[in-house]
């Protein structure tokens, strides 16, 4: 039996979300400090008079680890669900050692690529298990429990991206091979952390009662299934892909501000910055700020504020107008956070597994991402020789108009029903998965 506190709250769920939020910091950041040396090195492969050539790389480089993501994300989901979240965890933190080092050591275009591509598979999993994982440890306390602590886990996520761009930042001033071995070192710690601390989350069903072929594993396509089981479930999942969009515009943000601001390294740390701290605090408030509004006005209130920030982006030609435009964005960075909440449970409630509803959400996202920086890529070359170099944000604009739109469709009983509707169908076994603390 776990510990209980005075208040009979299960201290070891606690200490153990406490746990997945510090690895979780420490595995990002090693992803965050590569920020500006990623782009820089490309750059620098290319040559000045070569930015489109090298944006064109860095976005397929976004594109190759989404479309890898396509096809590990249904195998390590239903993993996750068989075997436990911990081994499927681990494949992050281990990537990040081997191929860091490998780009430390020698760091040709080939091994920028290759590292780029499978550790950024890797790492788009272990956020989507480490989620997975939040709700295993939350879901008996409802949605906004689960929202509120997805959004911590992020907040966690947002102190990696402050410390990861100003060191990274500083490092790749100095040489931009550095944050590669830093964050070489930062994936090793991690995953000792992981191995020895991090507790399992998911008892693991026997493997013969969810036995499946290897071919039907690996099928990139079953994301699908997210529309075809229910309605409701089909549009919080493309409500939840199209308000996680704007995130996926790869590195256009630095070439971007190369261009249209003349931003440099120190320019881009002190705004990436910026942004982990917004996402600290969006983080922080999320749980709160569901709890008050509610998951219909507040995935409509933050979808509606980010239209406005990202119709910021797309004028601004100084840096005060990006910072307001920011400060605009702050608590809409968790605006996917309450729809992503119901979807699970409405999973649950048409007898799917967390692992496996967050795999086929994630192949769902995978497709975003390989479509996303391809396109702004375009949208940004064709506005560059047309004067509008701020056309990939007003995309943007329309995208969440369309999520907006998809939200429309659903009743406030919609809204409302999914958390009942998963705790009446969903069977004995699934209600017990989060009971291993509790002996």
């Amino acid at each position: 039996m776990a510990d209980k506190g005075e208040d009979g709250r299960d201290v070891g769920r606690g200490s153990n979300l406490r746990t997945l939020y510090g690895v979780t910091a420490l595995q990002l950041g090693s992803a965050f400090i590569l920020v500006q040396a990623g782009p820089k090195l490309v750059m620098e492969k290319y040559g000045p008079g070569r930015m489109g050539s090298a944006l064109s790389t860095l976005n397929q480089m976004a594109a190759g680890a989404a479309a890898l993501e396509l096809v590990l994300n249904p195998l390590l989901g239903r993993l996750s669900d068989q075997y436990g979240r911990k081994p499927v965890l681990l494949l992050g933190p281990l990537s990040t050692v081997l191929l860091r080092s490998l780009v430390a050591g020698r760091p040709t275009l080939t091994s920028i690529v290759l590292g780029r591509v499978v550790a950024g598979a890797l790492l788009a999993s272990y956020v989507t298990t480490a989620s997975t994982m939040v709700a295993d440890l939350e879901s008996h306390k409802g949605s906004a429990a689960v929202a509120g602590a997805t959004g911590r886990l992020y907040a966690s996520i947002g102190v990696s991206v402050v410390v990861g761009a100003l060191a990274g930042g500083v490092m790749t001033q100095r040489n931009a091979v550095l944050p590669y071995r830093a964050s070489a070192a930062m994936g090793a710690i991690c995953f000792a952390l992981i191995a020895l601390f991090l507790r399992e989350t998911k008892q693991g069903a026997p493997p013969s009662s969810q036995a499946s072929s290897l071919l039907d594993l690996l099928n990139p396509t079953k994301f699908i299934r997210l529309f075809t089981r229910s309605y409701r479930l089909g549009v919080l999942a493309a409500v939840s892909a199209l308000q996680q969009a704007p995130v996926w515009m790869g590195d256009m943000w630095a070439v971007h501000g190369a261009h249209a601001r003349g931003w440099g390294p120190p320019e881009m740390a002190r705004f990436q910055a910026f942004m982990g701290l917004s996402n600290i605090l969006s983080g922080v408030l999320c749980g709160a700020v569901v709890k008050r509004l509610g998951s219909e006005m507040f995935s409509k209130t933050m979808n509606a504020l980010s239209i406005m920030a990202y119709a910021g982006f797309s004028v601004a030609s100084s840096s005060p107008i990006v910072y307001a435009s920011q400060v605009l964005n702050i608590l809409p960075m968790q605006r996917s956070s309450a729809v992503n909440a119901l979807l699970l449970e409405e999973g649950a409630a048409q007898g799917m597994g967390a692992g496996e509803v967050s795999a086929y959400k994630a192949n769902l996202i995978a497709v975003v991402k390989i479509v996303a920086p391809l396109m702004y890529g375009w949208l940004f070359a064709f506005g560059q020789k047309r004067g509008m170099a701020g056309l990939p944000y007003a995309s943007v604009c329309a995208v969440l108009l369309a999520a907006h739109a998809a939200m429309s469709t659903l009743s406030p009983e919609d809204w409302k029903a999914t958390k009942q509707k998963a705790e009446a169908n969903q069977p004995e076994a699934d209600q017990c998965s989060n009971c291993q603390d509790e002996g």
